[in-house]
């Protein structure tokens, strides 16, 4: 129901299936549904890359939030943001007005985080090590131009790109990005007439990588701006 919170306990989940969000399950503009995972060690494990449909989050409905609570109860206890890996997506994101918060999306086949749908936010996220040489990407936005807000992420250590914009606007601020060796490209952005804002961001290139793409290569941050 619109409005409620979704405690996730401390644990690794080794997934069969993706977890998946319906239509029927989402929020309201002023009461969004809420998955909050406990900061003492959570992994979603897909296990499973063989296959474009296997992800560990499946998010069809709107005004939906995956996130990782804070605590100060156990200060003796390390803390981390909730783990999605294992799969050939880490969380595919489809629904209009949907917000990942504190999520590391890693060791995933194609892409960590995949921001399908209308006006998606991903805010304080690290997707990393996300592996396919060819297609391998922290974060993936294809929105048709409804813009996708990118904001205090950090997208490094992927197959071939950091962020990758494809038919997708986006406002892109407080981000570090990067690539590493020959073929890679820290932002990718393939059609260049959706918006792109793209400010404060650390954008790193090194052994060969790209700092940027919008109707040709940008080799240097100075080429990019």
């Amino acid at each position: 129901e619109p409005g409620d919170t979704v405690v996730i306990d401390t644990g690794t989940y080794n997934l069969t299936n993706n977890i998946t969000v319906g239509a029927e399950d989402g929020g309201a503009s002023n009461a969004p549904v809420v998955f909050q995972a406990s900061p003492y060690g959570v992994t979603f494990n897909r296990g499973n890359t063989g296959s474009s449909s296997y992800y560990a989050w499946d998010i069809a409905a709107s005004y939906v939030t995956l996130t990782t609570a804070t605590s100060s109860k156990y200060p003796a206890l390390p803390q981390s943001w909730m783990k999605v890996r294992g799969g050939y997506h880490g969380a595919y994101v489809s629904g209009s007005y949907n917000r990942l918060y504190r999520v590391e999306a890693s060791e995933n086949s194609y892409y960590g985080i995949y921001l399908r749908g209308s006006y998606a936010v991903a805010e304080n996220c690290l997707a990393r090590g996300n592996t396919n040489a060819t297609d391998g990407t922290g974060i993936y936005v294809y929105n048709d131009g409804n813009t996708a807000s990118i904001l205090n992420c950090t997208m490094a250590g992927n197959g071939r790109y950091g962020l990758r914009l494809y038919f997708a606007g986006a406002n892109v601020t407080n981000c570090i990005i990067a690539a590493d060796g020959a073929g890679d490209y820290a932002i990718y952005r393939d059609y260049s007439y959706y918006s792109l804002n793209s400010d404060y961001n650390d954008l790193v290139a090194t052994n060969g990588a790209v700092v940027g793409y919008t109707g040709g290569d940008r080799v240097t941050l100075g080429d990019w701006r």
